[in-house]
């Protein structure tokens, strides 16, 4: 080409630069830098005369200045760096002054990277921004070295397959530097980078501020790391995270010799963290971590860890670990804030954690709260450990392979270490298959020897824990557990202290449940095993535990609720002279721990203990209700093993009306006690609609004491009696305690519903208030002209001789209509009645297919002669046809058709709810007819009749409000008592009126007749007397 040739392709491609650079890309005190038309003078850098390299305008640009490059075509043609040579080889030479680097047209493209470096130790603050760029396949992006403090702001760049993209490197010798540090991306990518953004591994800044927003990295190591930072803010928002293969963002120190005073904070809003190792690592040991995160997806590779063992990695998607020394006495504090996110497929690969959060030191606290997020099917959740309060609220956990929550804290010392907290509000825990679990021990740092429990204290309100596929083979869904260290292992000494700390004799423990329902479970709901020494309280108040089942460990005596003391002291024996072989145990009724279960129902639970199970320890059971629960071989409702458990129940329903299980051949005793500790029960009901037919409905074997009130009832199904086996006092066994030995004196109280023997037969169900079994409910000898079978009692069939005629409804209906009309005889009347079917189908023949002649009307009229008094009879109290009216006179068959129906309702309606139902309708149904149809000739016949029909359902009424309790398997206590008592008493009068009258008229009769002979007696007498006188 010749040389006027290139001055016109250099005039021409200039000319397109200035049209493709428009005004808004022509800014004021900007080097521009072209390599398409550039060239390199000393002069270059204007718009009209632009560099062409932009070595060269690093060269010429002022301290503080800014290069504008040209982008056009420089993907192909990259920009190249400042070089120098030296011995071993071509090297990057570093840039000593404040720049500004930018695009424009489009992305301008480099091909190394920018090194900064700073030209003293002290007190320089490197400034630059950097827009619009692009860096591919170099080492670095943009390297500060040795740079004491920075304020850099990148945006709109690219940093594709660089080793780091962003570096900030210290390789002073002194540990701490005292100045701010500021750092802002914007609107940029990070594809294919080992290291997109990284703080270290020598710099320890005293603060850094670090903006990321808007950004995306992808595949590397580390997306954004800090190591050896003192303190740091770092917030992060809009950005995407994906496949790192160490962690997202990485905050870490290489040497930990002290606590840093320092606080560090954290702020994730709007974030992706998708297929990463870890999205947040935070392992420091400053005094203040701060964590916020809100409106953030982390999600992993869908699978299944393959489990083999109940141990865990404790770490997590978002791991957040205190590493100061346990012993330091400084105050470590965590914070933690998770707000509407969501987790998900997460720890599947290495069995760990969506969120991990651990403080070791025995003195540092904080907290965690969770809001208004979601875990979703995550190989483990949420996983604590340290002095923290763990706070949940609006949290969604489902689908849990391994641990829901589990939440620990380290070993109590006699210097105060505070312990976990962890609380629940408006939560859903569904298909887990392990829920919460606060019953792991932990060792003391740099020994394994020491290990125990901390405090530990668990509040879960207004929650639902619910069971499903994964929960089939699963754990508890509340484990709460406290292990204590054994005698010999009780002081360590710790490194790099060398203070001796003395593990705690003494613990706290507080689980408190409210309003929480657990449905569907395939474990223990709820599983307590706490040692001794331990003091606080276990409240399960107003919750619901509905169709759980408990066949996991077939071999342990589990149940729904599972609370035991296992190490409980016994009771005491009192003083008392030497050889006395008589003592009494001296019960402490005040406990360091009780338990306290009350205004909850339990419903079809099946285990192999049924619903409650307990094991030593001070229970009290109040205002609960329990129904259909189900134990294969120790009771159905409530087992307490042997042991000393003290139990009270006060106000509780026990019902039973559904027996038997598709996988369980269920033992259905309301409470079997085997403790040796006094039992006490209060205005508390035990209904057994059915039962099994050998196993006791209340069973206590061994307790030192048996308390039942009065106020309490056992009744058993309809047609069986109640029997009870009652020893007051035995002996029961001797007791040795060290140098002291005592006996156990026990009672045995148990209650049977049996079936009445051939013979007998019982109307009632067997019911005892108490002890007192009620006599009018045992089994009666079966009377002449029945048959007694199974407590049933039946007529002999045809004993009267004849059958029941239900046709007679339609003869007395049809017959009276026939007869008011002439159209029957007397005779033929009067045979229907005592042959109904047969006259019905003469009727019904005759109406269909015979005419009646003349000769036969003048029969009837002859026969009706005969039958006015039956008429009479049937006729007269009733309504005669007047006019439209037809009138009432068959109304004696509607009287009939009444009592048969209410007949047929109570004899062939079994349930009795159903029944009085069915009853109450019909009565209204007949007063309602009544009422309109006035049948009666007599205005007050038809008053008496109404009052006599509204004391029908009234009546009805009363006993189906009885009924309707009942059959929730309650009993009416305190002013419902009252209600009753006062409804009966009305009903007695209802029902007793009529008989009242007739007996006052009849004793009146009596008395009048008895006065006449009494006067004419006397009379008589006196007549006599004169006679006699006369003579």
């Amino acid at each position: 080409m010749s040389d006027t040739q290139q001055e016109f392709s250099r005039i021409f491609q200039h000319s397109c630069f200035l049209l493709n650079l428009g005004a808004q890309d022509q800014e004021t005190g900007c080097l521009y830098v072209s390599h398409l038309i550039g060239e390199d003078s000393p002069q270059c850098g204007t718009f009209a005369t632009p560099c062409r390299t932009l070595p060269q305008a690093l060269l010429l640009v002022n301290d503080g200045g800014k290069i504008c490059l040209n982008g056009t075509n420089s993907e192909s043609n990259p920009y190249e760096c400042l070089k120098t040579h030296g011995p071993n080889g071509t090297e990057f030479k570093a840039i000593e002054k404040d720049v500004s680097i930018q695009g424009v047209s489009s992305p301008a493209h480099i091909s190394c990277g920018l090194i900064f470096a700073s030209r003293f130790k002290y007190g320089f603050v490197r400034k630059g921004s950097f827009s619009n760029l692009v860096f591919n396949n170099s080492r670095y992006g943009l390297f500060f070295f040795n740079v004491p403090s920075y304020d850099v702001v990148i945006s709109k760049c690219k940093f594709i397959n660089c080793q780091k993209a962003v570096f900030m490197l210290w390789e002073g010798n002194f540990s701490r530097i005292r100045e701010r540090s500021f750092l802002k991306v914007t609107d940029s990518k990070f594809l294919n980078t080992s290291c997109g953004i990284e703080f270290g591994p020598k710099l320890r800044n005293s603060f850094v501020e670090v903006f990321l927003s808007n950004l995306v990295f992808d595949n590397g190591t580390y997306g954004l790391v800090l190591a050896n930072v003192s303190s740091y803010y770092i917030a992060i928002t809009k950005s995407k995270f994906f496949n790192f293969r160490k962690a997202a963002v990485g905050i870490l120190w290489n040497e930990i010799n002290s606590v840093i005073p320092e606080k560090c904070s954290l702020v994730a809003t709007d974030s992706e963290f998708r297929y990463n190792e870890k999205s947040i690592l935070a392992m420091l040991p400053n005094a203040i971590v701060e964590t916020n995160i809100s409106r953030c997806l982390f999600e992993g590779a869908k699978g299944r860890f393959n489990v083999t063992s109940d141990h865990r990695n404790v770490t997590g998607a978002v791991f957040v670990r205190s590493q100061a020394s346990v012993v330091i006495p400084y105050p470590i504090h965590v914070l933690v804030s998770i707000t509407e996110s969501i987790f998900q497929e997460l720890g599947h690969e290495d069995n760990s954690f969506a969120v991990s959060v651990r403080v070791d030191n025995l003195f540092g606290n904080g907290s965690i709260s969770l809001s208004n997020t979601s875990f979703l099917n995550n190989e483990n959740s949420v996983f604590v450990h340290g002095g923290l309060g763990l706070n949940f609220t609006n949290v969604t956990v489902n689908s849990t392979y391994g641990y829901a929550i589990m939440a620990s804290a380290p070993p109590k010392t006699l210097i105060k270490a505070p312990g976990v907290r962890v609380f629940l509000e408006n939560c859903i825990l569904a298909n887990n298959r392990i829920g919460i679990r606060m019953s792991t021990t932990t060792c003391l740092h740099n020994t394994a020897r020491y290990c125990s429990t901390g405090d530990q204290t668990l509040i879960v309100r207004n929650s639902l824990i619910l069971g499903g596929n994964e929960t089939l083979g699963a754990g508890d869904a509340i484990r709460f557990g406290m292990s204590l260290p054994k005698r010999n292992d009780t002081r360590a000494v710790l490194k790099p202290s060398t203070e001796e700390v003395y593990l705690s004799p003494d613990f706290e423990a507080k689980l408190l449940l409210e309003n929480v329902t657990f449905l569907g479970l395939h474990d223990c709901a709820l599983s307590v095993t706490i040692e001794k020494n331990v003091i606080g309280l276990i409240s399960v108040k107003n919750c619901r535990f509905l169709n759980n089942t408990q066949f996991v460990n077939r071999l342990d005596e589990r149940a729904a609720i599972q609370i035991e003391f296992p190490n409980d002291d016994p009771p005491k024996c009192p003083g008392a002279a030497k050889g006395n072989e008589s003592k009494k145990l001296m019960w402490d009724k005040k406990s360091e721990l009780p338990v306290m279960i009350e205004d909850s129902s339990f419903e079809n639970n099946v285990g192999i203990a049924g619903a409650l199970n307990f094991l030593n320890g001070n229970i009290t059971i109040k205002n609960c209700a329990f129904k259909n629960n189900e134990g294969v071989a120790l009771g159905g409702h409530v087992y307490i093993k042997t042991g000393f458990g003290i139990l009270n129940i006060n106000n509780c329903s026990f019902l039973q009306n559904l027996i038997g299980h598709s996988r369980v051949s269920a033992v259905a005793s309301f409470l079997r006690s085997e403790s040796a500790g006094p039992l006490k029960i209060q205005n508390s009901s035990f209904v057994a609609v059915v039962n099994q037919e050998f196993d006791p409905i209340f069973a206590a074997t061994k307790s030192s004491t048996i308390e039942i009130d009065s106020s309490t009832s056992f009744k058993c199904p309809d047609g069986k009696q109640i029997t009870l086996k009652n020893n007051t006092q035995e002996d029961g066994f001797e007791l040795v305690k060290g140098r002291e030995t005592c006996w156990i004196s026990v009672a045995y109280v148990k209650f049977f519903c049996e079936e009445c023997p051939d013979g007998f037969y019982n109307l009632k169900r067997g019911s005892s208030n108490g002890l007192d079994i009620q006599k009018a409910t045992k089994c009666l000898r079966c009377p002449y002209g029945a048959t007694c079978e199974n407590g049933d009692i039946e007529a002999q069939e045809n004993f009267w001789g004849c059958y029941s005629s239900i046709p007679l409804v339609l003869v007395l209906f049809w017959g009276s209509v026939l007869l008011s009309k002439d159209k029957l005889s007397a005779k033929e009347f009067l045979t229907s009645c005592a042959f109904p079917l047969p006259f019905l189908f003469i009727w019904l023949y005759r109406f269909f297919f015979k005419k009646q002649s003349l000769h036969d009307f003048e029969l009837f009229r002859k026969n009706t002669r005969d039958a006015e008094e039956i008429k009479k009879v049937l006729h007269d109290p009733f309504r005669p046809p007047c006019g439209d009216d037809y009138g009432t006179l068959y109304w004696e068959s509607v009287l009939t058709g009444r009592r048969f129906l209410l007949l047929t309702i109570r004899n062939f309606i079994t349930d009795p709810l159903t029944r009085l139902i069915c009853l109450d309708f019909a009565c209204v149904v007949t007063l309602v007819h009544h009422l309109i149809s006035r049948p009666f000739r007599d205005r007050k016949a038809n008053i008496c009749e109404t009052l006599s029909l509204m004391s029908l359902v009234a009546i009805c009424t009363f006993n189906l409000a009885e009924v309707t309790l009942i059959a929730q398997g309650l009993e009416p206590a305190g002013p419902e008592q009252n209600l009753f008592y006062a409804l009966e008493w009305i009903e007695v009068a209802l029902l007793g009126f009529l008989p009242a009258i007739a007996c006052i008229l009849v004793a009146l009769a009596a008395f009048s007749q008895v006065t006449r002979v009494l006067y004419h007696g006397i009379r008589l007498l006196r007549r006599t007397v004169c006679l006699r006188s006369q003579f």
